[in-house]
């Protein structure tokens, strides 16, 4: 009808892939996009960081498992922050979440600095549906 706006439509969450293997952003990418999210990748933790400050992510995917302390590096950023403290972060490792987090709470001892609980975290290999549970929860949006 004349005079009538369509709707406006709503834009796709924004999800943050910050991952030094190649093939594991593609597969996350790829995935999610399928599923009608939007997503932004970085292989490293420079451009995690820009990308983080720049584009106002809605949920950020970090794989712990990055050269280096390279991941520790970039959450702890993320949680010291601003507004990126309030981004969920999701991490994703091959070790024992367990295992990865009392790793992480002595780096940040020895450094001076606790570590908050991540939102979340997934073991590799990555399930899927697994993941997208997560996403969805986390960024409040059904998969299309």
């Amino acid at each position: 009808m004349a005079g009538e706006k369509e709707p406006v439509p709503k834009q796709s969450p924004k999800i943050l892939i910050v991952c030094d293997e190649l093939e594991t952003r593609l597969f996350l990418s790829n995935l999610l996009q399928r599923k009608g999210f939007s997503t932004l990748d970085a292989e490293d933790e420079a451009g995690g960081i820009h990308l983080a400050g720049s584009e106002s992510p809605a949920l950020i995917i970090l794989d712990m498992m990055m050269r280096g302390d390279g991941s520790i590096h970039i959450y702890r950023f993320l949680k010291q922050h601003g507004q990126l403290r309030k981004v969920p972060v999701l991490m994703l490792s091959a070790i024992d979440p367990a295992r990865l987090l009392t790793y992480l709470q002595l780096q940040g001892k020895a450094w001076g600095w606790t570590v908050p609980q991540p939102e979340a975290f997934l073991e590799k290999p990555i399930e899927t549906d697994k993941l997208l549970g997560q996403v969805c929860k986390w960024t409040k949006r059904r998969p299309k």
